[in-house]
């Protein structure tokens, strides 16, 4: 066979929208109803079954990455010192043929010494038409921080498929969000 071999990672499964492609079953586990399980490695499953490659016909594929249109955050200051110290922004995201599925924001303090995580997942799977996800991180019991600006470092989104949009340059991440900063205070 000619081509490159997609790998699916652990425990991923081949979706609806999956790439055309050949294929290579490297391990597989086996579960029973009562939770028992038995994982077979890539040696285990080259004695078990005679082909350990095969080819995915699919004309529902997705390989377009997930669209953003728009993105603000609500939180330009959160105060440690509050009930709620939660940051929060707005992503208004597109995907044609599987659908959004989720989000993910990383947040960097000034210093680079600490770094959150925010996430946004859609609710249900809407396809081809936008969505606007709510993407939270809290700052609960995090006194220890130092308070000052804090940017927004990376912004994953990922669609029903599994394809992957990243962007980590702080020029696009601006004009998505209007900013990348935000004010973390006592």
């Amino acid at each position: 066979m000619s081509g490159a071999l997609d790998t699916l990672q652990p425990f991923q499964a081949l979706s609806a929208w999956a790439p055309s492609g050949d294929y290579v079953l490297t391990g597989a586990d086996i579960a029973d109803y009562v939770g028992n399980l038995t994982t077979y490695g890539q040696a285990d499953v080259q004695k078990i079954f005679r082909r350990t490659i095969f080819h995915v016909d699919n004309a529902n594929a997705d390989h377009a990455f997930p669209e953003v249109i728009s993105g603000v955050i609500t939180t330009p200051t959160i105060s440690l010192s509050s009930e709620r110290p939660v940051f929060q922004a707005n992503l208004t995201v597109l995907d044609e043929i599987s659908g959004i599925g989720e989000a993910l924001v990383t947040l960097q303090s000034a210093n680079g010494r600490f770094t959150g995580f925010g996430e946004g997942l859609a609710t249900t799977p809407v396809k081809g038409k936008p969505v606007t996800l709510s993407i939270g991180a809290g700052f609960f019991n995090q006194s220890y921080l130092t308070p000052g600006s804090w940017s927004t470092t990376e912004l994953i989104v990922f669609n029903n498929a599994g394809t992957k949009l990243d962007i980590t340059d702080a020029g696009k991440l601006a004009s998505i969000f209007g900013t990348t900063t935000f004010q973390l205070t006592k």
